[in-house]
């Protein structure tokens, strides 16, 4: 019994150091926009995948130069994304 807890620490503990060593290593657009200071990003949800009719909610947030958010309506997974330098 002991030598099965020792593979499972084993594989658990290989797999906490694999997640840790790409968590570095993600794709732009995949890392969180978070400190991105002088941008304003507006999030605007739709009901559906085709972002057709009116959006059902929003959120802006920014950096410009202190942090802000605004929201409004229901965030969905359904969402379209916009990046713009602080006016």
């Amino acid at each position: 019994m002991t030598r099965h807890l020792g593979r499972r620490t084993g594989l658990v503990t290989g797999l906490a150091a694999a997640a840790v060593m790409t968590a570095g290593v993600l794709p732009a657009q995949a890392q969180s926009p978070a400190g991105k200071s002088g941008n304003v990003f507006t999030f605007t949800y739709y009901a559906n995948a085709a972002h057709t009719g009116s959006a059902v909610g929003q959120w802006i947030y920014g950096y410009c130069p202190g942090y802000f958010t605004n929201s409004w309506g229901t965030r969905t997974a359904y969402s379209v994304e916009s990046e713009e330098p602080c006016g």
